[in-house]
């Protein structure tokens, strides 16, 4: 019949303990090493949730933000129009000799050409009125920062706001809005500056 085989028997020697007690299974394993954590610099938790909170409050302000771009965006004026500006002048009438007799205007105002200005005056006022005149795209964000900390130190004081407007923005206050002192104001002047 088909039997297991027999297992294989240890001979005995003189020098074994046949009744010595089992192994000491702890005693075998050895302690494996803490491996050790790979990878970069681990922020503290301080950190992190600072970051979370400073990620969390800019999204809020750009969905704020948004939502006033939508809301002062709405019955703006068109910024077509400046193209086809035409400033009054003065009317001057002449002799028949040539000599100027009289000059008639609401404002006293003289047309002269950009090419006719020099280089210097128009370097002063650039420099005077907005510095960064040929690098910002019509609202110089940098500066628009500067000021509103400005007006929040000066909240509650008797002091005029300070602004930060370019020479874009003041063209579109003067052409195309009001000399309304306000925020919306503002708001809109940036956004037609933008579209300018």
């Amino acid at each position: 019949p088909d039997r297991p085989p027999l297992p294989q028997l240890r001979a005995v020697r003189d020098d074994d303990d046949p009744i010595a007690p089992p192994p000491d299974r702890k005693a075998k394993r050895a302690k494996k090493p803490k491996k050790k954590r790979r990878g970069g610099f681990r922020m503290p938790w301080i950190f992190t949730f600072l970051f979370g909170l400073v990620l969390i409050g800019g999204t809020l302000a750009a969905m704020v933000g948004y939502v006033a771009f939508l809301h002062y965006s709405e019955d703006l004026p068109e910024v077509s129009q400046l193209a086809n500006y035409d400033p009054p002048v003065v009317s001057r009438v002449y002799a028949g000799d040539g000599r100027l007799l009289a000059e008639y205007a609401v404002e006293n105002r003289v047309f002269v050409p950009i090419t006719a200005i020099p280089k210097r005056v128009i370097n002063a006022f650039l420099s005077a009125e907005d510095k960064t005149f040929y690098t910002h795209p019509g609202i110089d964000i940098p500066s628009m920062i500067k000021s509103a900390w400005i007006n929040l130190l000066n909240y509650g004081r008797d002091r005029r706001p300070i602004g930060a407007s370019t020479i874009t923005q003041q063209v579109t206050k003067n052409f195309l809005l009001s000399n309304e002192l306000s925020y919306g104001r503002k708001i809109k002047e940036a956004i037609l500056a933008l579209r300018i």
